[in-house]
């Protein structure tokens, strides 16, 4: 009796779905299963984006530009295949084309905490530290829950030589993989050198003061 009974979806939205599971399927699966979920006789955008991962996924670093390029060429607005673009630069060393591909992907999803994080990470390898704390920053406030993207920040700020907001940054990462000894240490030596009361101060003794909840 629901009315929904044999609605279909909007193609736009059936779409993304089938996107994120080829996503999740060829980041998971073996390969010989992604193969069969996705046989070379699927042409499907999907179908493509699972094999474009999985090829990858095997550190062939030119088979894999061509396959994602092919992607691009098909869905250009799409932000998560310039990610995906970004990512295999990254793991291949190249940070230079890692950062152009994550900046294009922020570009189409500006709102993105996470893009932000990884193009923030690509500009550090990179060795663009104003860049990078400028996205990490951002980033790290709509996903606030990323030690790497921390450990990143943290990174950039020892490269500007501002050992504080570096041992903050710390800070926050190892709060965000719930190591509150290591994090507490790291808040205190960015408060004995941070201006009394100034926003990174206070984040800091936020961190120092923090007890976890206790478990019953």
């Amino acid at each position: 009796r629901s009315p929904y009974l044999d609605r279909k979806d909007p193609p736009a939205l059936q779409l993304r779905h089938d996107l994120v599971r080829a996503k999740l399927a060829a980041f998971t699966w073996q390969p010989t299963r992604v193969a069969r979920a996705y046989p070379m006789s699927d042409q499907s955008l999907p179908a493509k984006y699972a094999r474009a991962i999985v090829v990858y996924r095997s550190g062939a670093l030119a088979p894999a530009i061509k396959a994602i390029d092919g992607l691009i060429a098909a869905a250009p607005a799409n932000p998560y295949f310039w990610e995906l673009k970004g990512q295999a630069y990254l793991d291949a060393g190249r940070s230079r084309e890692a950062s152009l591909a994550y900046g294009k992907a922020v570009s189409l999803a500006p709102s993105q905490g996470l893009l932000r994080v990884l193009y923030g990470q690509a500009l550090v390898a990179a060795g663009n530290y104003d860049e990078a704390i400028r996205n990490l920053e951002t980033g790290l406030q709509g996903d606030p829950d990323s030690p790497a993207g921390y450990r990143a920040l943290a990174r950039a700020y020892a490269y500007k030589q501002n050992i504080p907001m570096a041992e903050l940054a710390s800070a926050q990462g190892f709060l965000a993989e719930g190591n509150v000894k290591d994090a507490k240490l790291h808040a205190r030596r960015a408060q004995a050198n941070l201006k009394y009361g100034s926003p990174a101060w206070l984040r800091a003794d936020d961190i120092v003061s923090f007890n976890p909840p206790k478990k019953r």
